[in-house]
């Protein structure tokens, strides 16, 4: 997703809060046999829907997963850089389309399989208080106000739902007004962390990481911003490729769709 064109700002940078996500791994006991663990990278906004994916597809017999949770622009760096991950999951598809014009991945595994939601997270309930749809922009304009000090999104240089975030306030002529309220985390995850810890007001964050969130949320309304289409791709040089075409057709399941919509996505007809 082009962001040319566009003004970013700069936001506030808090080193003392950042999380160790981005090549944090959530590894799976070893499988007897295969060629496993397969290696996969996957968007922060995933983390949830992911654990549960990989704990079905090993109670199968499918063999160990590996994950790496970050920002996809991050991930699809590491990618280019030569990171061994044997499949990448992006929050969107352009990150996975600018890897495939590298040669990073294999263009015939390129495959969008859920469109993902932004919501509005706060850290108190008064503010959306007969408030039960931001279609006109009306709950996001209160961000103007003065409960509102520090408003977080994920960084829109390398996280979509960064971009999507910055659409949306864009679209609901806030962007410029909100600017010095804007606390940027290194992923989508790490945004929904600031407000959950008390260090942000409000944070527009991923419909899929709202398990157990602390705190109230809206759903935005879609026409603010552009649609968030996780993609994936097996890379070209993946050490584990047939763990990783299997994990690939998992994801095309029916019980994949279902912990996918579960977890706040809508499954898409090319990965379910």
């Amino acid at each position: 997703m082009s962001c040319a064109g566009q003004r970013r700002h700069p936001g506030r940078q808090w080193p003392v809060l950042l999380f160790v996500l981005m090549l944090g791994a959530v590894t799976a006991r070893p499988a007897a046999g295969g060629e496993g663990p397969v290696t996969v990278a996957a968007a922060a906004s995933l983390h949830g829907v992911m654990t549960r994916l990989v704990a079905g597809h090993e109670a199968r017999g499918e063999g160990p997963v590996t994950l790496v949770f970050g920002a996809s622009g991050q991930l699809a760096q590491q990618i280019t850089n030569g990171a061994p991950y044997d499949v990448f999951l992006s929050a969107n598809r352009a990150w996975v389309e600018r890897l495939m014009r590298g040669d990073h991945v294999r263009p015939g595994t390129v495959t969008p399989f859920a469109a993902g939601r932004l919501v509005l997270l706060l850290a108190t309930h008064a503010e959306l208080e007969n408030a039960p749809a931001l279609a006109d922009g009306a709950v996001l304009a209160r961000l103007r106000g003065d409960a509102f000090r520090h408003i977080a999104l994920a960084n829109p240089a390398h996280a979509p739902y960064g971009v999507a975030a910055r659409q949306a306030l864009q679209r609901a002529g806030l962007w410029e007004a909100l600017g010095d309220k804007l606390v940027y985390g290194e992923n989508v995850r790490q945004a929904q962390q600031f407000v959950e810890s008390g260090n942000a007001d409000a944070g527009l964050v991923a419909l899929s990481l709202l398990g157990q969130p602390h705190g109230v949320w809206r759903e935005v309304d879609h026409r603010l911003y552009a649609p968030v289409e996780h993609t994936y791709a097996i890379a070209r040089d993946a050490p584990h490729p047939a763990a990783a075409a299997a994990f690939t057709r998992m994801l095309a399941t029916p019980a994949a769709a279902r912990i996918l919509e579960s977890g706040g996505l809508r499954p898409l007809p090319g990965g379910s």
